[in-house]
């Protein structure tokens, strides 16, 4: 999708290389998960799932700790604690100030055009913000964001501009990837909150290697400058359906829950004997279970999705909704219940981590697919 510009201002395009086109391709960056623990002394620092990816950019220099987020669209480095943004042979500065904020958190520095690396991917005239500043307490610790949210997301994140090109616009408009395409698979954490082998994102297309089965294309729901919104057609708790009408929801890799509607929620909570809420932890407001039901006795959760030619049941087993009590001590967890994952929400890591997602920005598609 084309940036748009002021009028009243110069043109971003007068700095963007016109690169030759290439051969399209698929370029992978492999990506990491971890979870990181609470911080009881700050307020807004609760436990979060980190996706990260190592971005190289500035003065040869990289970043190691980039928050992978499907909810914003910008690129920025550095920050209060973390390594500064240094200019290199490739960048541009241009004479602007960005600003982004992430609810109680965000940063805030110089912008420039740069030649941006992510694993094979690179663009070479990427809008890239310089942070002086950061108040991430909430997200800590990590160095920076890589947006992957719908174009247009990140309107008047760069003073002087009403939007600025994406990452993937960069990859489609340098001739890099045919179309603004791409899939990301995120591995699963193990008992002891350790990323279980390494996930990775696919610019330009899917990884057909990660799924079984195909992959069923969920149209967005406009307005497609916000987020990735799509309905769940429907929910079911084992072979009981507690939510029957399509529902809007978005995918977060930023988020760390499986997100259900508030009535498949509800369902789920006044369905089995001795469930409670969680109103301490990192996770309040999230599901917990009597000590007394046995996980083999808590039923899948599916959730149903309805695609253009296709439908696709995602079922998740209570093996992977239940939070391993290794985790107890990092969510401030108390162990008199067994608790969940599941909040009322967005499709959060959770869910992620039991799927393939890809993400089709051109014709307004969200795709899953059963992992392989």
């Amino acid at each position: 999708m084309p940036y748009q510009k002021r009028p009243m201002f110069k043109m971003l395009g007068m700095l963007l290389l016109i690169s030759v086109v290439q051969a399209a391709t698929l370029f992978k960056v492999p990506l990491t998960t971890s979870l990181i623990a609470g911080d009881p002394a700050v307020p807004d620092r609760n436990a979060a799932f980190m996706t990260t990816v190592s971005l190289q950019a500035g003065n040869f220099q990289t970043w190691s700790n980039v928050l992978v987020d499907t909810g914003s669209c910008l690129v920025w480095v550095g920050g209060t604690d973390q390594q500064q943004y240094i200019p290199g042979s490739h960048s541009v500065p241009m004479n602007e100030s960005f600003g982004a904020g992430y609810g109680s958190a965000g940063a805030s520095g110089t912008a420039y055009l740069d030649r941006v690396t992510l694993g094979e991917a690179t663009v070479n005239r990427q809008v890239i913000g310089a942070a002086n500043y950061s108040y991430m307490s909430s997200f800590e610790p990590f160095d920076g964001i890589l947006g992957l949210g719908v174009p247009g997301c990140n309107g008047g994140e760069v003073s002087g501009y009403s939007t600025t090109p994406t990452f993937v616009e960069g990859l489609v408009a340098e001739g890099s990837i045919e179309s603004p395409v791409f899939g990301i698979y995120i591995p699963p954490l193990s008992e002891e909150g350790i990323s279980e082998g390494t996930g990775d994102i696919t610019f330009g297309g899917i990884d057909e290697s990660r799924i079984s089965g195909e992959i069923v294309w969920i149209p967005q729901i406009p307005p497609y400058t916000n987020r990735y919104v799509l309905n769940i057609s429907s929910v079911s708790y084992g072979s009981t359906v507690v939510q029957s009408e399509p529902v809007a929801t978005y995918t977060d890799t930023g988020n760390v829950a499986l997100g259900l509607p508030f009535d498949a929620f509800f369902a789920i909570y006044q369905t089995v004997p001795g469930a409670g809420l969680d109103i301490t932890s990192d996770l309040q407001g999230s599901i917990t279970f009597s000590l007394n039901t046995s996980a083999d006795a808590l039923l899948p959760v599916t959730i149903s999705f309805q695609g253009v030619n296709s439908s696709l049941d995602i079922s998740i087993p209570s093996s992977k909704y239940l939070v391993p009590k290794s985790l107890y001590p990092t969510l401030n967890m108390t162990d008199d219940v067994l608790h969940s994952w599941i909040l009322p929400g967005v499709l959060g890591q959770n869910f992620l981590q039991n799927v393939y997602s890809a993400y089709d920005q051109e014709n307004h598609l969200i795709g899953f697919a059963n992992l392989a």
